[in-house]
């Protein structure tokens, strides 16, 4: 004790030394338990994992697994021999009529025989026959449109000769009103001459005309959106063939092909749109009153279909642009110009940023499409699910803004809110439908999609 009283201070420090290499301790201990705790998984599945490589698998096993991976191999080609089967009779090519020994014949547009092409002027049925298809999809839509000039100079002429009449008994009314009164003021208006009269009296003859206008507009505008479902016209549509070509210079091969994928596309938004409006008319119990005002589309504005694939490599000749189409994208497919419409136009460089990410391949071809309509606010989900239902198709985005004056003027929607929506989308086309009708001009130029056949073909087709 009297050591500890003469070295207090190396007392302290000892116990201190002590006290703290104890807390150390229990606190070390603490750490490795925790530490044993959290490896215990990891080397658990380090285990297992070394076990991997010291399995044997029996004869039997080995066999079964070999089973088991032909029979997905099975089912693999079975759906896509189904999903083939289900596009080649969903989606026909354009059956094109000729006479052939005083007989109707009816063929198929693609594959293309180009003799036959050359010899019966086909070039000329198949422009013509494309156009009269899409527009016949179009009219299932039951169209409708803003009045024209021609009907509102008809309906004003008519309004003219009403108002005119109608002028004719206000001013005789106002006349008589003033030689049987004592006031012969010409601004004042005589007793007992109502303000319609009073109106009509001081109307001049340009005013009459503007009036006119506005009644047979007014007129116009409710007559037209009873007249169908839904505002649209053969503007709205992306026609590759707006008039029947004759010449294969002006209707390459190339460019046949591309207005057949371009009626698939087509044919798919405007039966989406359909069936939406039908859908809509059915809910509401007003399916014998098909009017624009009940019409959950109620107009189209316009659909872009992009001509030709979405390619793998950007920038690569003869190929097309990777990007959505965009309003004024002209370029033809594959470098070919249609008339006014400069190749190339549109080429997008960089890697593909779509939602999808999916690229033309051996597999199957992808086709981008844009299309405008203005619709109940309520309605846009019915119409996506719809546009998703028609086959292999995605929507990749969708723009919503107000309708615009000019595409409101002279339209009546009805009492509900509507929007302007702008989907993008892309369709899945796989290659073993697609491929066998493909023309060769098509097939040289994407070699991404060529299979052992189709370069067998190629070469054939070469000598």
């Amino acid at each position: 004790m009297q050591w500890i009283r003469d070295n207090r201070f190396l007392a302290c420090l000892i116990g201190i030394v002590i006290v703290v290499g104890g807390v150390m301790a229990a606190v070390g201990v603490i750490q490795n338990k925790g530490f044993s705790e959290d490896m215990k998984p990891r080397q658990d599945l380090a285990r297992r994992l070394r076990g991997l490589g010291e399995v044997s698998l029996s004869p039997e096993m080995l066999e079964r697994k070999k089973q088991q991976l032909e029979a997905k191999r099975q089912t693999r080609d079975r759906v896509l021999r189904d999903s083939v089967a289900w596009n080649q009779k969903d989606y026909p090519v354009l059956q094109l009529a000729l006479i052939d020994d005083g007989r109707l014949k009816m063929v198929p547009a693609f594959p293309i025989d180009a003799t036959l092409y050359r010899d019966k002027g086909l070039t000329y049925v198949f422009t013509d026959e494309y156009r009269k298809v899409l527009y016949g999809y179009l009219g299932e839509l039951k169209p409708t449109t803003a009045p024209t000039e021609e009907e509102i100079a008809a309906g004003m002429t008519k309004w003219v000769n009403r108002i005119g009449e109608r002028k004719k008994i206000a001013v005789n009314r106002v006349r008589s009103a003033r030689r049987m009164g004592a006031d012969s003021d010409d601004r004042t208006r005589p007793a007992g001459i109502t303000d319609e009269e009073w109106v009509l009296f001081q109307m001049t003859d340009e005013r009459v005309r503007e009036r006119a206008v506005e009644r047979a507009i007014e007129e116009l505008t409710v007559s037209k959106a009873r007249a169908g479902l839904i505002y649209a016209s053969p503007a709205s549509l992306d026609v590759v063939f707006p008039r029947p070509e004759a010449r294969e210079a002006d209707a390459p091969p190339d460019l046949r092909w591309g207005a057949q994928v371009n009626l698939w596309v087509s044919r798919d938004i405007l039966e989406a749109i359909n069936k939406t409006n039908l859908r809509a008319l059915r809910r509401g119990a007003l399916i014998r009153s098909a009017i624009v005002p009940n019409a959950a589309v109620k107009q189209l504005v316009k659909i872009e279909v992009q001509e030709g694939y979405v390619d793998v490599e950007p920038g690569t000749p003869g190929r097309r642009s990777r990007d959505v189409p965009t309003p004024g994208y002209e370029a033809g497919m594959g470098g070919v110009e249609r008339r006014g419409r400069p190749a190339g136009r549109g080429r997008a460089t960089g890697r593909d940023k779509s939602l999808t990410g999916r690229v033309t391949n051996r597999e199957y071809q992808i086709v981008r499409y844009r299309f405008t309509v203005i619709l109940n606010t309520g309605r846009l989900l019915d119409l996506l699910r719809n546009v998703m239902l028609r086959g292999d198709h995605t929507v990749l985005n969708v723009e919503m803004a107000e309708p615009s004056i000019e595409e409101a003027d002279m339209r009546y929607y009805g009492v509900e809110a509507v929007m302007r929506a702008t989907i993008t989308g892309e369709m899945l086309m796989r290659s073993a439908w697609t491929r066998p009708l493909m023309p060769a001009e098509v097939l040289r130029k994407l070699p991404v999609a060529m299979g052992d056949k189709d370069k067998k073909r190629l070469a054939a087709k070469a000598r």
